[in-house]
């Protein structure tokens, strides 16, 4: 027993394909999907959008660790939320903004780094499926799955009371156009991590025809593999791994567009958006080179790749770099502005 899904933008073609599959295999078909893999979808034909969320999995993950987050809390709150007989108090920040943690050096016990393990576990398919919005502070607390202190639990449990107060965000998308191009957004937080003084990576990829519009279909925040010794270079060394991806989504794009004949009219250069302009210069100026030389000469693929036509880098504001809550822990001012751009209350 498996779940199919089949996607095409002709009906008579979907039937006559399950028709073939069902002369091999026993096939059920259930019609207009709705849920799929844990996902809540609905498809709203008449303006061209769709919505993706999670509610029934966050739901069930928060009844399932919710006794692992903390006590009753006594402060009166109209917004406060009853689970199995306990008082919460959801917040509006996924993580603590400025708090970095070292490894911890007293080994955790067996239980502790168990139960630390699945909860991670739980939170890496809701992030990596609907909700850019906690992935950092979802990566940052994995980097100490080996070995959890007290202090990592409750960077842990920041992330579960957030999600008692927004376990309805998903994802919207804007469907209304036959063009459409590979649109990155693209940041880094240099020597973030205390532990090896690494920069975190971050960057987000969304489908659409306008900039003003963010269809997110890809995002990741990493470790990089390297200690940058500057801001610069960790921009840079970030932009190197974006421009993989945005190479290998466009290929993507191009190869279902035509296999499954769609008639959409894409665009073979990828556009990056970045808040760094010495970052933007390096990648594009091969004489820029004077305090660069030491770079590993795998970080200017990037360049060779934008003297092809195959990426564009455009200049972005940082307070419009949607790619900045997902390489840090920002303020409330700053997470509030992002994150609208890139899901939605549903």
């Amino acid at each position: 027993m498996d779940d199919i899904l089949i996607l095409h933008k002709d009906l008579v073609y979907i039937k006559e394909l399950a028709n073939q599959i069902s002369k091999t295999i026993q096939l059920d078909e259930i019609g207009q999907i709705t849920i799929f893999l844990g996902n809540n979808i609905n498809i709203n034909y008449k303006t061209k959008q769709l919505t993706i969320l999670q509610i029934n999995y966050t739901n069930k993950i928060l009844n399932k660790f919710i006794n692992n987050i903390g006590d009753i809390d006594n402060n009166n709150n109209n917004n406060n939320i009853v689970i199995n007989n306990k008082l919460y108090k959801p917040i509006n920040l996924p993580g603590k903004p400025g708090v970095k943690y070292y490894k911890n050096i007293i080994q955790a016990s067996n239980v502790d780094i168990k139960n630390y393990q699945k909860q991670i576990g739980s939170l890496l398919y809701l992030v990596l499926k609907t909700r850019p919005d906690i992935i950092f502070a979802v990566i940052n607390c994995a980097r100490f799955m080996s070995n959890p202190d007290s202090y990592y639990f409750d960077t842990l449990a920041n992330i579960w009371y957030y999600l008692l107060h927004h376990n309805n965000y998903g994802i919207i998308y804007n469907c209304n156009s036959d063009n459409l191009y590979i649109k990155g957004y693209c940041d880094t937080d240099w020597g973030n991590d205390l532990n090896n003084r690494r920069s975190t990576t971050g960057y987000l990829f969304s489908l659409s025809n306008d900039l003003g519009i963010t269809n997110p279909i890809l995002w990741n925040s990493q470790l990089q593999t390297t200690v940058a010794l500057s801001i610069c270079e960790s921009e840079y060394m970030a932009l190197k791994e974006a421009t993989k991806e945005a190479i290998y989504l466009n290929n993507m794009l191009n190869y279902f567009n035509n296999i499954l004949k769609l008639g959409y009219t894409t665009d073979s250069i990828s556009i990056i958006l970045v808040d760094n302009e010495s970052a933007k210069k390096l990648a594009e100026n091969p004489e820029f080179h004077k305090r660069s030389k030491h770079i590993d000469i795998i970080y200017h693929y990037t360049r060779d790749i934008i003297q092809n036509n195959i990426i564009k880098i455009v200049p972005i504001p940082t307070k419009d770099n949607i790619a900045d809550i997902i390489t840090k822990n920002t303020t409330k001012n700053v997470f509030n502005l992002l994150c609208p751009k890139i899901i939605w209350q549903i």
